[in-house]
This record gives structure tokens, sequence and C-alpha cells, in this order.
């Protein structure tokens, strides 16, 4: 049996990321089989986790996924280890769904970070606050972890002022700047360039060792039985015929739902990767090319400068092979990137340039397929923006928000290539209708995003 959790926060900026990489580090150095998970359709922190275990972490999106399929991912990346972690985000109780609706989903007890800064007897309605709350709303908290705590006599004062409301404390983690994760934005840094050094994860492991119970914490969150939330990891892709598909993987590109890969193998297709960075060519003897998100504004340059490699992927589009990117491979795709005003020359494949904006595009969205009516869910966060967008490139897609509101048409089309800004889950789905004939021919012609916008409408949900 393993001990689970899940790593929640009051607010954001308390320090759950810092916390989590030092907990999977301590555990990971003692020789335990572990495996975390990421709250929401974050990209960055997992690809952190994936540095300090050396296993994938797993993202758990309730209103992209489903209940069903979160249940059935946790329980397959669960299997036979000793430990998992799954990081929150935000507060326990912010957004919807929220940390506290996945731990009740998945019956995982939650440990409490609280940044104690500026705070001593204060901590007292916070934390009975917090327990009441999450009582109420069927969520157990196994215990708290003070962080920026002043020394141990702050933590004792801190300790004595809820004393009373029985709840264990795990421990703190003091003041200092060497192991504290900068604010950022998509773009800040990629996974790979970790914001803390090698000496500060040291210095970060270290004072959890000393300052934090991980033995009792185990014991407190270890399970008498494995839970099973039974559920279904199943990706809509089951052809006996499925695609060798080519997946962009470098610095440039590496955002990807790591179950959405994996469940792509299960399925019977063939995972190809190549880097658009440092390859010539695309790979022979592959059916369907997908370029995700990631980092294309830091290797604008060198992007650029592959000629072979970006005549290879224009010679596909022309050819009317199917291919489809999001985010930054929409970026990629583009005429070319603008970046403090100089513009480096992309693929072309569609007519507009991208240009890097200082605000930020977020949020969850539903996608309805103007073709056959399906409908997807996913969400955008991106720094970019398209300049000068020809009228006449075609669009697939309506996007709303996740509680319905039109916000404009997307999903960029030319022959079998499609490109989006919004990171869809369910790449299967496209996969399907990019490699159907009949679907594609129809996609080929059809008229609706050419010289007229696609009308609002409410799309037809549970």
């Amino acid at each position: 049996m393993s001990s689970k959790f899940l790593i929640a926060a009051t607010h954001s900026g308390s320090g759950k990321t810092t916390l989590t990489l030092g907990i999977l580090r301590v555990l990971k150095e003692r020789g335990l089989k572990v495996q975390s998970f990421k709250a929401g359709p974050d990209f960055i922190d997992p690809g952190l986790h994936g540095l300090i275990t050396g296993r994938p972490s797993v993202n758990l999106d309730l209103w992209i996924m489903g209940e069903e399929y979160v249940k059935g991912i946790f329980n397959k990346y669960s299997d036979a280890v000793d430990a998992v972690v799954v990081e929150g985000v935000m507060g326990l109780f912010d957004g919807s769904p929220s940390n506290a609706e996945l731990a009740r989903c998945l019956g995982l007890p939650v440990l409490l970070v609280i940044d104690t800064y500026g705070m001593a007897e204060s901590l007292r309605p916070v934390v009975r606050g917090y327990m009441e709350e999450a009582k109420e709303r069927g969520v157990d908290i196994t215990g708290l972890i003070f962080n920026r705590t002043g020394g141990e006599e702050h933590y004792k004062r801190l300790r004595e002022s809820i004393k009373d409301l029985r709840v264990e404390v795990f421990g703190y983690l003091p003041r200092n700047k060497n192991f504290t994760i900068p604010s950022r934005h998509l773009g800040l840094y990629r996974a790979e360039d970790s914001p803390l050094s090698g000496e500060a994860i040291s210095e970060l492991t270290e004072c959890i060792r000393k300052f934090i119970d991980i033995d009792r914490l185990l014991r407190q969150t270890h399970a008498q039985k494995d839970y099973l939330c039974h559920g279904n990891s199943k990706l809509k892709i089951q052809s006996s015929n499925c695609p060798a598909i080519a997946i962009a993987s470098d610095g440039a590109f590496s955002f990807y739902y790591r179950d959405m890969i994996e469940g792509l193998k299960d399925s019977g297709a063939e995972i190809v990767e190549f880097s658009p960075l440092h390859d010539r060519e695309i790979p022979e003897g592959v059916d369907f090319i997908y370029i995700g998100g990631g980092y294309p504004e830091l290797y604008a340059q060198e992007l650029s400068e592959n000629q072979s490699m970006i005549e290879s992927i224009k010679r596909w589009a022309l050819e009317g092979r199917p291919l489809y990117a999001e985010c930054g491979g929409l970026m990629y795709l583009s005429k070319g990137i603008y970046i403090n005003n100089v513009c480096y020359p992309m693929a072309g494949i569609f007519p507009f340039h991208t240009k890097m904006n200082e605000k930020p595009v977020l949020g969850y969205r539903l996608i309805e397929n103007a073709i056959n009516g399906e409908l997807y869910r996913g969400h955008e966060f991106h720094y970019s923006k398209i300049e000068e967008r020809d009228k006449k490139v075609e669009r697939i897609f309506r996007l709303y928000t996740k509680d319905i509101r039109y916000l404009k048409e997307e999903g960029f089309l030319f022959k079998k290539t499609l490109a989006t800004y919004v990171h869809i889950h369910d790449v299967g789905s496209i996969i399907k209708v990019l490699t159907e004939d009949l679907r594609c021919q129809i996609a080929g012609s059809y008229s609706v995003g050419v010289n007229q916008d696609l009308p609002p409408r409410t799309p037809d949900i549970l």
C-alpha cells in the first residue's frame, strides 16, 4: 500500500511547487517509487516534477477530462508505486472544479500549505475556517505545513495559536530566498532550465529533512488499502489502422499531455519524435504530424534558420497530408514571429504573423467543430497573438468559454493542416477527423469561415 496526498494551499504563491519539489526529492532519495500529478492544465510544473522523480508527471483536470477519465488515469499511473503526490493549483477552494473537488473525487487527504510570513495568532481563524469549510465539503485536511516561517520561535508561536484545533502540523520551511521559485509566466523558463539550481534543490531538501516530519506525513497518509476509484482512461482513437504519428519534441515544442501520448500508444499508434530545431526533415514513414505548444519564441532564430525542416513541413502541408498544430505549433506554421519588432520567418502555411504580447490569453475553452458538430474541451494560455489575419483563411472551430459564452471563430484550416491556439486533450478525435478521407474532403471545400464570421450560437452540451 502507498501513501497518497494532495498538496494544496490557501492561495497562489504560497509555496506549493517549492514544497512539492522538495518532498518529491526527499522521497526519491529514500529509494521510494514516486508518482506525481498536477491539478489543472499546467505543462510547466509537471516537467519540473519529472526532473526530480525521473517519471513523467500527469495532469488531472476534472473539467477538461471528466471525472471518469481522471479516475482512470489516476489508477493507471498510481499502480505499484510507494507514494503518490498531487500538486494542486491556486487555493484549495479556488476555481470550479477546485482542488477540494479533485481531492474528494479521488479520496485524497489534503496537505495544506500556509504562507505564515508576517502572521502570528491570526493563523487561528485561517486554519479554523479552512478546517470547517473542508469538513462541509467532505474533504480531509490531514495536516499543515507552514512556509516562510521566521525560525523556531515563530513556529512555536504559530503552533500554540492552533493547539486546540486538533490538526496535525508536520513542520515548516524557513524563509530562504535561495529556494523560492520566482513568479513566472509562460515562456519565462522551461522545465529543463529548472528555476531552482542544483544547490538550491539540495538546500531545500536539507531543510525538509530538518524541519518537516516526513515519516509522520507518510504514516498519516498511508492507505490501509489502495483506494480504487472506478474510471476509464481510454482515449477515443481505437482504429485498427492507427497511424504512425510524428510528434515535435525539443526545447521549442514540449507541451503535451503525457497520458494522451501514452493513450495513443495504447490505441495502437506508433509515436515517432522529431525536432523542428535540429532535424533536417520530417521522419520517413509517418502518416500524421503533431506539433504541440512550447517556446518557439525562445528559439525563433534557430527555427527560422532551419530552412530544410521548414521546406519539409511546407511540402507536407501542400500535398494535403494531415498535420495538427496547437499554440506554439500555430506560431511555427505562421508567416513569422515578431519579437521586439524583429520578424523571424516561419513556415508560412497560414497567411498571418504572430507577435509576442505582454498580457496573456488564458482560460478554459469549449470548442465546437463546425464541420461535424463534435465538441472538444481544452484551454488557452499564450503570450502571443495573431497579426494581419486574412479573412479568407478557413476556420472550422467556434470557441466558447467554460460557461458557454461565445468568443470567436478559430481552428485555422489549410487542406488537411489544422492549427489552433487551444490545447485540446482529446487529440484522438482530431486525428480521426484529419485522417478520415470523407470528412477531410468536406473540410477542404467547406465555406464557413471564408469571407464571413461564424455566427455565435449555444452548442448542445450536457
